[in-house]
């Protein structure tokens, strides 16, 4: 009886991919659920009565700006730059 024999079917490939998909699902889970903060401070006071997330939210918008001030001169430069093109 020759011939070719059959196909073999790969379950070890399929099972490591299906693992890893796993586990890549099981960790962006975990990660989103603990991404969302609010909900662990939603009702939260700092020591002044101050709602924890007024606070955060506060630091992160002073972060932003101290942000945009930074890159400031270098946005004035490139406005510079372009204007002084033919097209500018």
């Amino acid at each position: 009886m020759g011939g070719m024999p059959p196909p073999q079917e790969e379950p070890q490939e399929d099972s490591a991919a299906d693992f890893q998909e796993d586990m890549a699902e099981r960790i962006m889970d975990y990660a989103l659920a603990e991404a969302n903060i609010a909900k662990k401070y939603k009702n939260k006071k700092t020591k002044n009565d101050t709602p924890v997330l007024e606070v955060i939210g506060n630091k992160v918008v002073e972060g932003f700006e101290a942000d945009l001030r930074s890159v400031e001169p270098w946005l004035k430069n490139q406005r510079d730059g372009l204007k002084s093109l033919p097209y500018g």
